[in-house]
């Protein structure tokens, strides 16, 4: 199961966060110098106050904005051989890249998803994902075989126990479908959970 990171430095929105801090701190030492030590104690717990709303304002934004890369699928038709697909997968927790030739016409990788309850995520913590299977399919009904590889992952919508622990909304399946046309794709996973792929 991959969880996700709060900052990712080569966004530019992640600096947004650091900023607003560096910035609130600079009004905090300004405000500190200009009033009195009568004033100082009950301004503490104002800054204090302040501080929490100014984290958990910055850690909303950031965690919903958020998209976690996966994988990076790439399909090839391979010529002379109609239905047939060679698929490589790059995972983004793992060097190696996986290559698999199978009968198709798309690719559907599916994960399974972990949801924590919603407020969770203003404390930076996210569902969690694990990848299942990479699945082909066909462009007609012709009654092909359908073989999927699987990836190993924990498949947490099969058992209802993850359910009795407080801070789990729900477990799910989730999947992306692209067609093999020889493009590179990178699939991402939001806050829930759930899987889109771009183009790159």
């Amino acid at each position: 199961m991959q969880m996700r990171r709060i900052f990712d430095v080569k966004n530019f929105q992640d600096w947004i966060p650091a900023i607003v801090l560096v910035w609130t701190a600079i009004a905090v030492i300004w405000l500190w110098m200009k009033i009195g030590k009568s004033g100082r104690q009950f301004f503490g717990l104002i800054l204090v106050i302040l501080v929490v709303a100014v984290f958990f304002i910055i850690q909303s934004f950031t965690m919903f904005a958020q998209e976690t890369l996966v994988a990076t699928v790439t399909c090839a038709m391979v010529t002379n051989k109609p239905h047939t697909m060679v698929v490589s997968l790059k995972r983004a927790d793992r060097k190696e890249t996986e290559t698999y030739e199978m009968g198709g016409d798309r690719w559907m990788l599916q994960s399974s998803v972990i949801r924590v309850q919603p407020y969770l995520h203003f404390l930076g913590i996210s569902s969690g994902y694990s990848l299942t299977r990479l699945n082909p399919q066909f462009d007609d009904d012709k009654g092909h075989e359908v073989k999927p590889i699987d990836l190993g992952g924990i498949y947490f919508e099969r058992s209802n126990a993850w359910m009795y622990l407080p801070l789990i909304a729900s477990t799910y399946g989730s999947g992306v479908i692209e067609p093999c046309n020889n493009a590179n794709y990178n699939v991402f996973a939001d806050i829930d959970g759930s899987m889109f792929a771009k183009p790159v």
